[in-house]
């Protein structure tokens, strides 16, 4: 076993959306790979706001021909408006007999306030 292990790539598959509704939901798809190839599927990732893990993934299967592991997260935005910041994070574990480093990514959007009704 590598002493230092892997270092995992993690990246948005798509952007969040710029603006989200106070308490509104959104899904935000995520992708992690090795850059040595090992499959992560089975792995986790977790969402942070506010320094608290708010949610955590599964990774599954990009598809047939693809190494990279895939997970989608169901967000809730907060009920504050401003700017939301999210962390997104494949904390260290052991993937295919090899610790494989932590990685994260932070995203962010708008809060802004529900659109009024007419």
């Amino acid at each position: 076993m590598d002493a230092t292990g892997h270092q995992p790539d993690i990246e948005l598959i798509e952007d969040l959306p710029p603006e989200v509704e106070a308490g509104g939901k959104f899904v935000v798809r995520v992708r992690v790979s090795c850059a040595e190839g090992c499959d992560l599927q089975g792995g986790i990732v977790n969402a942070v706001t506010s320094g608290e893990v708010v949610l955590t993934s599964p990774l599954a299967p990009s598809d047939d021909r693809d190494p990279r592991a895939t997970a989608t997260l169901a967000l809730q935005a907060p009920a504050r408006v401003g700017e939301w910041v999210c962390e997104i994070s494949f904390p260290e574990q052991d993937a295919a007999r090899v610790v494989h480093q932590g990685c994260s990514l932070r995203a962010s959007s708008t809060v802004v306030p529900h659109a009024a009704s007419v």
